[in-house]
This record gives C-alpha cells, sequence and structure tokens, in this order.
C-alpha cells in the first residue's frame, strides 16, 4: 500500500475508535441515548435521542491529521435552534494516539454532560406549569439539591 493509503487508513481508524468510545461513554448514564451516525471522511457526528423524539443534540468533530500531528475539533449544537452549546480543539501526536484518544473522551463527555443539562434544566423552568411532566420537575429542583448553599 501508498503512504497515501497508509494514512488514509490510520485517519479513518483514529476517527471510528475515536467516535466509538465517545458514543460508549456518552450512552452511559445519560438521559438520552447516543448513536453513532455515518458521517464524511474525516468527520463523525453523535446524536442524543429519545425514544420517541428527533435528535435534541449532535455532537461533531472533524480530524484533521498532518504527518505525526493530529487536531480534532469538537462541536456540541442544539438541533432546536442551532444554538452552539459547546467546542474544543484538542492537539495530539502519533505517538501517543491513544492517551489522546482517552484524554478528549474524558474532556468531552464531561463538557457535553454539563451543557445539555444546563440547557434542560433551564428549559424546564421556563415551561408553564401545566405542561411539567416528572422529568421536568426534577430538573427544576436539580439546582437546588447540587449546591447545598441555596437553602
Amino acid at each position: 500500500a501508498s503512504s497515501m493509503d497508509s494514512s488514509s487508513a490510520e485517519i479513518n481508524l483514529f476517527v471510528d475508535n475515536l467516535g466509538e468510545q465517545l458514543a460508549a461513554s456518552l450512552n452511559g448514564a445519560s438521559l438520552f441515548a447516543v448513536k453513532l451516525l455515518p458521517a464524511s471522511r474525516n468527520r463523525f457526528a453523535l446524536d442524543r435521542r429519545t425514544a420517541q423524539e428527533s435528535a435534541k443534540y449532535v455532537l461533531t468533530a472533524h480530524v484533521i491529521h498532518d504527518g505525526h500531528l493530529y487536531r480534532v475539533v469538537t462541536r456540541l449544537v442544539s438541533t432546536d435552534d442551532g444554538h452552539h452549546l459547546w467546542a474544543e480543539t484538542f492537539d495530539g501526536v502519533d505517538e501517543n494516539v491513544l492517551a489522546f484518544q482517552t484524554r478528549i473522551v474524558g474532556v468531552v463527555q464531561e463538557a457535553a454532560r454539563s451543557a445539555i443539562m444546563t440547557v434542560e434544566i433551564q428549559v424546564a423552568q421556563s415551561a408553564p406549569a401545566e405542561a411539567l411532566r416528572g422529568r421536568d420537575l426534577v430538573l427544576r429542583v436539580l439546582p437546588f439539591a447540587l449546591s447545598p448553599d441555596q437553602f
């Protein structure tokens, strides 16, 4: 195989592995399921779905590979209004690719959950009382449960 084919295979493997790791980590203790979506070359997107609703949030990543260097640009967007919730750029090298992927997954997992929880709490707090569901009531009191100094 040519070096171009080898480089292309490496980037595809990196993107596939990173996408699977992110999907697995975000699928854990979350209010939404995560599904890996097909994507174009060097990109993937994860969407967070409830069983009956269409995607509410989309996590995308673009991977740039230049020699031994990787740059991964991630972005979390609300599909309701296109509001940009979070973004981060990560730089790494071939020699530490597994540690690099692990670092990305850790940061993205924490940031995505935090950003989504913040938005979901804001939505629940602004919903009219007659439209509240059990989940909304939990989300409304969550900030108080997490901040005992507010009592």
